[in-house]
C-alpha cells in the first residue's frame, strides 16, 4: 500500500546515506530526491494540474546547498542535467532547455524563468486525454483542445482511444481511423480553458 511504498523509499535513501558514509563520500557527493509526478488521484497523475507536475525535489550537497532552503523560483525536471553537469566541473551544452541550479541553492537572487509549461497525452492509450498548460508566479492557464466544441468528431476519436483501438480486426496495428471514443480522465465536466490566479484563489493549488 502507500504507506509501504513510503517506507521502502524511506529505507532506501537511508541505505545509499549510510553507503556514502562508509565510503567516506558524504560530503563530497550531490544527492537529489525528486518524484516523477503527482500522486495517481484524481487531477494528479497524467494531467497538468499542479497536483499532477508539482512535484517534490530535495537536494542534499554540503558546502553548496543551504539546509532547509526552499526557493520559490519555477524549476524543472529539465534543470537536473545541467545541474550534474556544472556539479561535475563539465561544459553544459547551450542546447539544453534547462539551467543549472547551483545559484538557487546558495541562496543567491538570480533572474530565473518567468514561465512554466506542462503537456500531458494521459500517457497511456486506455486514459488519453490531451492537455496544456503555461504558469507563472501568479497565473496559469490550462487548455483541454478535446473540449474544442469546434473539432470535428473524429479528430477527438484519434486523440481518444483505447489500448484495443490500435488494432484490427486480426489482431494487428491498424492505421485507419475507425477508433472509438472511450471514457477517460477528460470525461469529467470541463472547460477548453482554465484560469487560476493564486492572488484570488485558494483553488489555485488544484489547478
Amino acid at each position: 500500500n502507500y504507506y509501504n511504498c513510503l517506507r521502502r523509499l524511506d529505507d532506501g535513501i537511508a541505505m545509499l546515506m549510510k553507503e556514502l558514509d562508509v565510503l567516506g563520500l558524504s560530503d563530497n557527493t550531490l544527492v537529489l530526491y525528486m518524484g516523477d509526478h503527482g500522486a495517481q488521484f484524481s487531477r494528479g497523475k497524467t494531467s497538468v494540474y499542479e497536483a499532477g507536475l508539482r512535484i517534490p525535489m530535495i537536494v542534499r550537497w554540503p558546502g553548496h546547498a543551504i539546509p532547509g532552503l526552499e526557493p520559490t523560483a519555477l524549476v524543472s525536471i529539465l534543470d537536473i542535467r545541467p545541474t550534474f553537469l556544472k556539479a561535475a566541473n563539465l561544459a553544459v551544452p547551450p542546447e539544453l532547455t534547462g539551467r543549472p541550479l547551483q545559484p538557487l541553492l546558495a541562496g543567491k537572487d538570480v533572474a530565473w524563468r518567468k514561465y512554466i509549461y506542462g503537456i500531458s497525452t494521459g500517457s497511456a492509450p486506455s486514459i488519453g486525454y490531451l492537455q496544456y498548460s503555461i504558469r507563472d508566479a501568479r497565473y496559469k492557464l490550462i487548455s483541454n483542445p478535446l473540449k474544442d466544441p469546434a473539432m470535428p468528431p473524429n479528430l477527438v476519436a484519434l486523440h481518444n482511444r483505447s489500448a484495443q483501438a490500435y488494432l484490427d480486426g486480426g489482431g494487428h496495428f491498424a492505421a485507419g481511423s475507425h477508433w472509438p471514443v472511450m471514457q477517460d480522465s477528460g470525461s469529467e465536466a470541463r472547460s477548453m480553458e482554465e484560469l487560476a490566479d493564486s492572488a484570488v484563489s485558494e483553488e489555485f493549488a488544484g489547478v
